[in-house]
C-alpha cells in the first residue's frame, strides 16, 4: 500500500525538521574561530567551538529537535504550537551563527584573556571556519520545515489514538449523560436482568 499524500508531506517536513536540529547540534562541536595571542612567553593559538561561540544556537537546536518530536506525536493545536518553535529556534539559530564570522575576536576573547594572564590580550590572526554557515543552514531547514507544518499540517490526519479517544467521545454524549452499559455491554446487567425474569437479549 502507498502512503497518503499527507502522510508523505508530513514525513518530508518532519525529516526536514530533524536535519536543521542535528545539522545545528553537530556543526556546534568543531573550532570555529581560531586566533593567537600573545604571552610572556611567546605566541599561543587560542580557539573557540560552536557552543562557546554561540551558546544560543546549540540550545535553539535543542529545541527545535524537541519542537519535531512534538510535531511528529501531537495533535492539531500542539503540532502549530510546535510549528511556531520551530520557526523561531531556526531564525534564532540563524541569528546567532550569522553573527559569528563579523564577531570573532569577541568569541575567542574569553580563551585570549586565560592564556595571556592579562585582563585585555592582544588578539591576531583571526581565521573563522566555514562552521557557523553551516550551522545557520541548519536554522534555515527548520525555519523552512516550521513554515510547511503551519501552512500543511491542516490537511494531516490525527493520530490514529486521538482519534478513537473523540469517537468514543462523542459516542458517550450522544447517548446523553444518563445512558449506562446494556445488558449485552456489562455481564452485571445481563445477571441483573436474568434475576428479574427479563430477557436481556431483547
Amino acid at each position: 500500500m502507498t502512503r497518503s499524500a499527507p502522510g508523505r508531506e508530513r514525513a518530508v517536513l518532519l525529516l526536514l525538521g530533524l536535519a536543521g536540529a542535528v545539522v545545528t547540534l553537530a556543526a556546534g562541536a568543531p573550532v570555529w574561530v581560531r586566533a593567537q595571542v600573545r604571552t610572556a612567553v611567546g605566541v599561543a593559538e587560542v580557539v573557540a567551538d560552536g557552543r562557546s561561540a554561540a551558546p544560543v544556537a546549540t540550545a535553539l537546536g535543542l529545541v527545535g529537535l524537541a519542537a519535531v518530536l512534538a510535531s511528529l506525536i501531537g495533535r492539531r493545536f500542539a503540532r502549530t504550537v510546535a510549528a511556531l518553535l520551530l520557526l523561531a529556534a531556526g531564525a534564532g539559530v540563524v541569528t546567532a551563527s550569522a553573527r559569528v564570522p563579523g564577531e570573532a575576536a569577541a568569541a575567542v576573547a574569553g580563551p585570549a584573556r586565560q592564556a595571556a594572564s592579562v585582563t585585555s590580550a592582544e588578539i591576531s590572526g583571526l581565521r573563522v571556519a566555514p562552521w557557523p554557515w553551516v550551522s545557520a543552514g541548519g536554522g534555515v531547514l527548520l525555519v523552512l520545515a516550521g513554515t510547511g507544518v503551519v501552512l500543511r499540517s491542516r490537511r494531516w490526519a490525527t493520530p490514529a489514538r486521538a482519534s478513537r479517544f473523540e469517537r468514543d467521545a462523542a459516542i458517550v454524549r450522544a447517548a446523553g449523560p444518563g445512558a449506562g452499559p446494556t445488558a449485552a455491554e456489562d455481564p452485571a446487567a445481563t445477571w441483573d436482568e436474568l434475576s428479574r425474569g427479563s430477557d436481556p437479549t431483547r
